[in-house]
This record gives C-alpha cells, sequence and structure tokens, in this order.
C-alpha cells in the first residue's frame, strides 16, 4: 500500500457556485484526502454571468476556510485533466433523474478515454433541501433582477459571496 493522498476533482461551469456545490465538496471530503475544483471554460456557453476568472476568485473566496480545497481552470477533456494532475477520481452531485441520464454515459466515456489510469467518478445524491436548485435557474432570477429585488432573499441558495458578486454585476 502506498502514502499516496486520495484526490479527486469536482468539475464544472460553477456559474453560479450555488449552496448545492458546496454541499456536495464538503461531503466529497469526506471520502477524500483532497479535492481540485476544475472550472471549464466552455466558449460555447455565452449566457455566462461571470467570467473562468470571475468564477475562480469567487470559488477560492467560498472555500477559503475549507482546507485541502484547490480551484483551477480547464478546458478540453476532464479525463486529461484528471491524468494530467495524477486524479483517479471525478466527484459529481445528482439532483434527479435527468442528472443521472448524462452523468452515467459521462462517467462511462472519461473512464474509457482515461489512458488506462482507472478514472472513476463517484455521485453523491444532493442534500434534499438542494434537489430543485440549478445554478441556470438562479442565474435567471438574478439576470431579471432590478434595484428593487432585494438579492438577499437568494441566501438559501448561494454563499453570501455569490450574491456580493451578483450585486456588483447588476449595480454597474
Amino acid at each position: 500500500m502506498t502514502n499516496d493522498k486520495v484526490k479527486a476533482v469536482f468539475p464544472g461551469t460553477f456559474d453560479l457556485v450555488t449552496l448545492g456545490h458546496i454541499d456536495i465538496l464538503k461531503r466529497g471530503l469526506a471520502l477524500f484526502d483532497s479535492i481540485v475544483i476544475a472550472v471549464l471554460h466552455n466558449p460555447a456557453k455565452q449566457n455566462a454571468m461571470f467570467s473562468v476568472e470571475e468564477r475562480i476568485e469567487i470559488l477560492c473566496e467560498v472555500t477559503r476556510n475549507i482546507p485541502n480545497v484547490e480551484v483551477q481552470a480547464y478546458n478540453g477533456l476532464l479525463a486529461e485533466f484528471a491524468y494530467e494532475h495524477k486524479i483517479n477520481f471525478i466527484l459529481r452531485g445528482l439532483r434527479n433523474e435527468t442528472d443521472a441520464s448524462y452523468e452515467l454515459p459521462m462517467a462511462q466515456n472519461n473512464r474509457i478515454i482515461s489512458k488506462g489510469q482507472k478514472l472513476e467518478t463517484i455521485m453523491l445524491a444532493t442534500d434534499p433541501s438542494y434537489i430543485q436548485l440549478s445554478s441556470s435557474l438562479v442565474r435567471e432570477i438574478a439576470s431579471y433582477a432590478s434595484e428593487n429585488f432585494d438579492l438577499n432573499t437568494l441566501n438559501q441558495l448561494l454563499p453570501s459571496v455569490v450574491i456580493d458578486k451578483i450585486e456588483e454585476k447588476i449595480r454597474r
């Protein structure tokens, strides 16, 4: 047996970072020694609220008191990112059957293309309090918010840092 630490990658666009993401991250740390949050740069997504750099900044701030977490940007294949960083596990959260039907083929394909490194995907069921939560839904709510909308009503969905960053964008 080796002394290697068990590391996972938690990939996503993270536009917006939700409390659901943070819940999966914290629960994942009970399974892994460390987790790399991999922020996907997807040029096809034209409706992003925050740039990749802003998302990384937000995630670093949100996770600064959570030990053994690193935040990095990536583009391309997740299996390549995992290979380059010597990571054998992918951490994903599942809210419903739709997520599962997307994640299962992705997990199988990542394992096939992982250059023989045995890349496994660990899927955690979302905490029931976040089952209806999605970044895109909250992003849509925030994008239509006027100056009269109290963004603090989103505090059951988003970390306060994210609410502050949204407010800065809206007020500009």
